[in-house]
């Protein structure tokens, strides 16, 4: 899918549909995301609930099991938020990604043991990465390596419906990351090293194969 076309709302309504559903279905499972809509369906029917003699927050479940047109009210205000913060968070990652360009510039920060740059080419890259620049770490603390990848990734790449799921949870929404489709190919274009906390220095290793997997 080219970058025209998931910038056209139309193409990116069907993931954003999707991740919505998803997101609702935390409710089934006891996901954050419940609380803070219960937060906000509290703050708006606040004045209703203390008339039916509800007069703290966690009685809303008891609320809405007992009186029908306030679940109805409930459960059409569910489907609403999340196809809201879905909606916000794809609107989040495309901001990022700009309008002329059809590549998304990502970051990646792990800690590794020695050797692991020796074998970049030979095992993935993983699957999360950021798109504002921020640190992510990864993988062992005691590891003496920190490495920080950056890559230049096609917008086909990108894993649309769990990378909106992903920024519109309430748990992972502060992350700014997307998540990459396995197996796709990308393009390493930055490389660095951080060894025993001695700041981060460019690595250039000309064995090191420019086009990567997932």
């Amino acid at each position: 899918m080219r970058l025209l076309e998931l910038i056209s709302w139309n193409q990116a309504r069907p993931f954003v549909d999707q991740a919505a559903e998803e997101l609702c279905k935390e409710f089934d499972i006891g996901g954050g995301i419940e609380h803070d809509y219960n937060m906000n369906f509290w703050e708006n029917h606040h004045d209703d609930l203390i008339q039916l003699g509800y007069d703290d927050f966690y009685d809303i479940d008891d609320a809405i099991s007992k009186h029908e047109e306030l679940k109805q009210q409930y459960d059409q205000g569910k489907k609403n938020y999340c196809w809201n913060k879905a909606d916000d968070a794809f609107y989040k990652i495309k901001s990022n990604i700009g309008s002329d360009v059809e590549n998304i510039v990502l970051t990646r920060e792990i800690t590794a043991p020695d050797g692991w740059i020796d074998n970049l080419g030979r095992q993935p890259l993983g699957i999360y990465w950021s798109f504002d620049g921020g640190e992510h770490q990864w993988g062992k603390t005691d590891h003496p390596h920190r490495i920080m990848m950056t890559i230049n990734a096609s917008l086909d790449a990108i894993d649309w419906e769990a990378s909106i799921y992903q920024n519109a949870h309430a748990a992972y929404e502060d992350e700014n990351e997307v998540r990459l489709l396995t197996g796709s190919k990308v393009e390493l274009i930055g490389l660095q090293q951080n060894t025993d906390h001695q700041g981060y220095v460019d690595v250039d290793s000309p064995h090191v194969p420019s086009v990567q997997v997932i």
